[in-house]
Formats: structure tokens, C-alpha cells, sequence
């Protein structure tokens, strides 16, 4: 299996048919709107939406790093 294939298309897929066409005709007003996140989102629940946005952006970066430092620790014989 060509992993790198089908990660781009999985992500490609979802950005080309779920998220992107969801974000068309997004506005200003829209996108800087402030309101709380809510009780679901636990710690977040009297922030901005955009801060709760922000900190799964660094969990993603977070957890992206991970998969490539065992990648490279792998391709190094660290494995086994």
C-alpha cells in the first residue's frame, strides 16, 4: 500500500468535498465572529471559537510532529 497516496487522497477528498465548499461565500463578519464555544468544549467553553480553532491547529501540528519524529527514528533503526 503507497501510504503516502492514500493519506493525500483521504485529506484531498475531504477538503475538496466537505470543507472547502462549506467555507464558500465565508465573510469578515462571519469568520472574526467571537461568540463562547460552550459547555461541550470543556475548558474552551468561555473563549472565542477561533482559540478552540487554534489549539486543535497546534494539537494537529502537535501530533503531525510525532508521526514524522517516528518516521525518522524508524528509518534509523530505532524501531527494533
Amino acid at each position: 500500500m503507497d501510504w503516502t497516496t492514500q493519506l493525500l487522497e483521504q485529506l484531498t477528498f475531504h477538503w475538496e468535498h466537505q470543507a472547502r465548499p462549506r467555507l464558500d461565500g465565508l465573510g469578515d463578519e462571519e469568520y472574526l465572529w467571537a461568540r463562547p464555544c460552550g459547555p461541550a468544549e470543556g475548558p474552551f467553553a468561555d473563549l472565542p471559537m477561533a482559540a478552540l480553532i487554534l489549539h486543535i491547529h497546534r494539537e494537529a501540528i502537535h501530533h503531525l510532529a510525532e508521526v514524522a519524529l517516528l518516521r525518522d527514528l524508524y528509518a534509523h533503526g530505532a524501531a527494533g
